[in-house]
């Protein structure tokens, strides 16, 4: 639960009890019908619709007209640095050593050249922070209100998938204040670029330096090789692909009952042998685009903290599609090779694998680049 940071109370609250939003308006609006309303023994939530944050529920059982936010309570010492009168508030920020170096020759000072550096930096990203700030405030309504109704995770993901027809589908059957509520905080989520079939990544992820590692994941069949493939060649980079190491490498001992505990630390070790390969041509200039699996949440975490660890900037594309496509193309595959066949993948390869696949939750794919191929 929110309190509110600070006596000015939110543009605009909505009130739920179950899948029944009973106000919506100003904070006062809302204390004022809470107000006189019977909610004892009913759970009342209250959200702040431009951010999504749960808001603590005014239980004044008659409010004035002119109801306000509670104030909040004042610091226990004022601040000793910044220039509040201009509105220059003081905050610690940690930086590298580079960044202070850089700071220090700044004409204007480190603290100008920051603030400027965020200015520029919301304005050039200001439609990608009002997506971002969508999905986010939305999700956050549906984990409050939603999180019971059917279907409620295939409508996260497709929420950050950009799909706005599939999610309207999804959600379709939910009760109809949930459903126009949860439509109309999405509304600014959906980059109307996004078609059901991204090609390319989105702008922002290629206003990145050059020296940037590309992390490719998805489920067995989603197009990974194509697209990394593709994404190499726009950006001038260099495809790393795990199953053309794994095949390279370990392709002559593999025998018909060879066991996943067998492989799984190998594929670790090539993967930990690229990402060395790749941090290096990405410290050189050189885009590297990874071509692997990850599988699991961790599989993608442990590339997350070696980017961390390196500070390298590695956007992640999420490739998706149904099951019933992926297993099409790899049969086609199978039949007739192609630029990104390696090994045939029989049936109970394909189901062994897609079990073992766990798709991104939704706080994960708030961070992907998200490519979907239609339905077939």
């Amino acid at each position: 639960m929110t309190t509110l940071p600070d006596p000015t109370p939110p543009e605009r609250v909505s009130a739920f009890i179950g899948h029944r939003r009973v106000a919506r308006g100003s904070w006062a609006e809302v204390a004022g019908i809470l107000g006189q309303l019977d909610v004892s023994g009913d759970q009342v939530i209250v959200l702040d619709d431009d951010s999504g944050a749960l808001l603590d529920v005014p239980t004044t059982r008659h409010p004035p007209a002119d109801a306000a936010a509670p104030a909040a309570q004042p610091p226990l010492s004022p601040p000793t640095a910044g220039r509040p009168r201009l509105g220059v508030v003081a905050r610690e920020v940690t930086l590298l050593p580079r960044h202070w170096q850089w700071l220090g020759v700044q004409p204007s000072g480190a603290s100008a050249a920051l603030r400027r550096l965020v200015d520029d930096a919301r304005k050039t990203h200001a439609g990608r922070d009002r997506r971002r700030g969508a999905k986010e405030r939305t999700y956050r309504f549906m984990q409050a209100v939603c999180g019971n109704l059917p279907g409620f995770e295939q409508a996260a993901r497709l929420l950050f998938a950009h799909d706005r027809s599939a999610f309207a589908a999804q959600i379709h059957a939910w009760p109809t204040d949930v459903r126009e509520h949860a439509t109309m905080l999405a509304d600014e989520a959906f980059d109307e670029s996004h078609g059901a079939v991204a090609a390319a990544p989105a702008p922002a992820l290629l206003d990145v330096v050059s020296g940037a590692v590309h992390l490719v994941v998805g489920p067995l069949g989603a197009g990974k090789s194509t697209y990394a493939a593709e994404l190499a060649e726009r950006l001038g980079g260099v495809v790393f692909s795990i199953d053309a190491w794994m095949k390279d490498l370990y392709g002559p001992d593999v025998q018909a009952d060879t066991a996943l505990a067998w492989v799984r630390p190998r594929v670790r070790r090539c993967e930990a042998r690229i990402w060395i390969t790749a941090l290096a041509l990405a410290r050189r200039g050189v885009p590297a685009v990874l071509d692997v699996a990850g599988l699991t949440a961790a599989d993608r975490q442990r590339f997350r903290e070696w980017a961390r660890d390196a500070d390298v900037p590695m956007p992640c594309h999420y490739l998706d599609a149904s099951r019933e496509l992926r297993r099409a193309r790899v049969a086609q595959r199978n039949a007739h090779g192609g630029p990104t066949f390696v090994f045939v993948v029989t049936p109970a390869m394909f189901d062994h694998m897609d079990g073992l696949f766990e798709p991104p939750a939704p706080a994960e794919l708030g961070d992907m680049h998200v490519v979907s191929s239609p339905r077939p």
